[in-house]
């Protein structure tokens, strides 16, 4: 399974080099050049995966001869379960806090440019922040493949599925962990399965969140890690885990701005695995009767050794340092919009909190709360019933998420495993089998810690998905041993114990599945049973058009609701804060409208107010509809302006502007809602 985790990081870490290059160059992403880039990615990721091919273990060989009934039955659920995800994606439209005004608009403007390039837009004194620091900020890969997907497949309905290619990377990235850590291979397998009941993983399905892409990521890059420092241990570096290694830390550094601390500590550990084999080998030879040549192999062994990390350190910034380059040109800081400084000294501009961009940071009740109150509250899924029910459904939720399987069987697994790898390293010679797992899942749980440690904000479950990364690994291999001990009362308490944990694990994904509909948002937990997923709502999601009502149900038959469905170009005025009002961004941009609907930006205080500006702004956009707050006066010159409106939920109005005017009509029917 390693080689294949290998080929597909290869093969995500070529689709985001291909495109970024071709748009250095201005060449548009054409449908015909999207497929070209997945299939030349998919080719290479498959050469690179065979190359890796490697002999099995006389076991390994055994269940593969045999076809083991247990391997397909799991094979089978998986893909099943996969294919429900992916189901779900194409069933409900993304209605996601941040999916909506930050990640989906941003993959829009792309799209209408044909290339990923710097954002750009009118001035305006609300949008103008947002675009510069959330739209053109942080690293971008997950979108950026979503964006080529879109290109290749033509189909936007799945704009928001772009969690869902990169969800195998973390099922294949816990079976190589789980199978260096000493599990065989159905446990192995069952332990990568686990990782698609997730509760945050489902929830996010249907969103353009990138918290379930990146943990996957993670996960891949900490396999891959792993794997280099056990064969560093017993040799030469391993050139031909290189390009697969320097992809996924490459990766790893596009998918998110923490993508930073993954790759630094991994460097780090590939580095003091490298260091402590050369002087184990090499410490003792020196005063040898052939000491000069002993000296000298070790002298190129450090010599090859540097040379791996310089090479794995440029592919990765080969394939995920764009976004740092392009921030520190534009903004004179690679992290934009996070900066940093160092005893007080501001070395690169920016917020220098990056938890302090997540809002809220905590759930209700827990801001004076110790950050270890807080991880545990997380960990517990908030202690009651009613936080576990609101969290296991909520894609962004600051009381769980991470469900039980987390708390039940990964926890008390790391616990048992970690104990039984000391005693085993301690206990084995240096070249044993026994020795080699033991150190992989030692080598695992100190990079998951140190990771743990330093990734802000924790405490919050999307942000933390990845510690599966050991979580799973470590129940694969109690499993495995529970299955493997003689008959007897810790064996059947033990097995007990492993039973319940995966019944709890899928009945937990049950529930989150079945209630992504209903119980998504508070709208729609007061519209009654019929709002959750139905026979009827699943047969019928696949003729349905774009559901507006959504986020708001009472957009559905308004005047909006026809403007969302086109895609006619459309303005937006500056919005307050309140229920997130922003999100309405994010209905402009999808379905139909993807990549085709232009959307402008109107200012209040430099355009609105100004007559020439004003009838320039609208008459060369060709501007037929802008939407407006409810809660903010409109300007009186722009009130004239405007030849119909409507008011729609309560949150918004549209103003609506004749291609010819109109006479006699100007300001009679706005001159109620002017503000002074």
């Amino acid at each position: 399974m390693l080689r294949w985790l290998g080929g597909g990081l290869v093969f995500f870490g070529l689709c985001q080099a291909l495109p970024l290059l071709g748009g250095l160059f201005r060449l548009p992403l054409t449908s015909g050049l999207g497929i070209a880039v997945l299939i030349t990615s998919g080719l290479a990721g498959v050469l690179y995966a065979r190359g890796l091919s490697s002999p099995c273990s006389k076991r390994d060989c055994r269940y593969r001869r045999s076809g083991d009934p247990v391997i397909r039955v799991i094979l089978v659920l998986g893909g099943l379960w996969y294919l429900l995800l992916w189901f779900l994606a194409y069933l409900l439209p993304d209605s996601s806090w941040d999916g909506l005004w930050y990640h989906n608009p941003t993959i829009h403007f792309w799209a209408l440019s044909g290339r990923v390039h710097w954002i750009t837009a009118d001035y305006s004194s609300y949008w103008t922040a947002i675009i510069d620091s959330f739209w053109n900020g942080y690293p971008k890969a997950v979108e950026l493949f979503g964006f080529v997907l879109i290109r290749a497949g033509g189909l936007p309905r799945l704009l928001n599925s772009i969690n869902l290619p990169w969800l195998p990377l973390g099922v294949a990235g816990i079976f190589c962990l789980a199978r260096m850590a000493g599990a065989d291979i159905r446990w192995s397998a069952v332990a990568g399965f686990l990782f698609l009941l997730i509760p945050v993983n489902i929830t996010q399905t249907p969103t353009t969140y990138v918290d379930t892409a990146a943990a996957s990521v993670f996960i891949a890059g900490l396999a891959m890690t792993v794997a280099t420092v056990g064969r560093v241990t017993s040799g030469n570096p391993p050139w031909k885990l290189l390009p697969a290694l320097g992809c996924g830390l490459g990766l790893a550094l596009g998918v998110k701005g923490t993508g930073v601390a993954v790759l630094a500590v991994n460097m780090s550990v590939i580095a003091v695995g490298m260091i402590v084999t050369r002087r184990k080998r090499f410490g003792n030879v020196v005063g040898a009767r052939d000491g000069k040549a002993a000296d000298r192999k070790g002298r190129n062994r450090l010599r090859d050794s540097l040379a791996f990390l310089l090479s794995v350190m440029a592919i990765a910034l080969a394939v995920g340092g764009y976004w740092y380059l392009r921030n520190f040109l534009h903004t004179g800081s690679p992290l934009h919009p996070v900066g940093f400084a160092v005893a007080g000294y501001r070395i690169f501009p920016g917020v220098l909190d990056p938890g302090s961009l997540v809002v809220p940071a905590y759930a209700p009740g827990t801001g004076e709360w110790s950050q270890l109150s807080r991880v545990l509250f997380t960990w517990g899924q908030g202690w009651s019933y009613g936080h576990w029910k609101e969290a296991v459904v909520s894609y962004t939720s600051r009381q769980g998420g991470l469900g039980y399987l987390w708390l039940l069987g990964c926890l008390p697994a790391i616990v048992w495993s970690l104990a039984a790898a000391v005693g085993k390293y301690r206990r084995s010679a240096y070249f044993s089998s026994g020795r080699s797992t033991a150190q992989a899942l030692i080598c695992l749980a100190l990079t998951v810690m140190a990771l743990f440690v330093i990734i802000p904000r924790n405490h919050i479950a999307r942000f933390s998905i990845w510690i599966y990364g050991l979580g799973l690994p470590a129940f694969a291999v109690t499993a495995a041993r529970i299955s493997s001990v003689r008959n007897s009362p810790p064996r059947l308490v033990g097995k007990i114990w492993v039973a319940a944990v995966v019944v709890i694990a899928i009945l937990e994904a049950g529930y989150v599945f079945a209630n992504q509909r209903g119980l998504r948002l508070p709208e729609y937990r007061r519209a009654g049973p019929d709002s959750g997923l139905s026979l009827k709502r699943i047969i019928s999601g696949w003729g349905d058009d774009y559901p507006t009502g959504y986020v708001w149900p009472r957009l559905e038959g308004s005047r909006l609701e026809d403007l969302i469905a086109g895609q006619e170009p459309a303005a937006l005025g500056g919005f307050t804060d309140a229920v997130g009002k922003n999100r309405i961004v994010g209905h402009l941009t999808q379905d139909r409208a993807f990549g085709k609907r232009p959307i402008y930006f109107l200012d209040r205080e430099t355009v609105a107010d100004d007559p020439d500006r004003l009838r320039d702004f609208l008459s060369s956009r060709d501007i037929r509809y802008l939407i407006w707050d409810t809660d903010i006066p409109i300007p009186r010159l722009l009130a004239r302006r405007v030849d119909d409106w409507h008011r729609v939920n309560g949150l918004f109005y549209l103003l609506e502007f004749f291609p010819e005017p109109v006479n006699g009509r100007s300001g009679s029917l706005c001159s109620g809602l002017a503000g002074p």
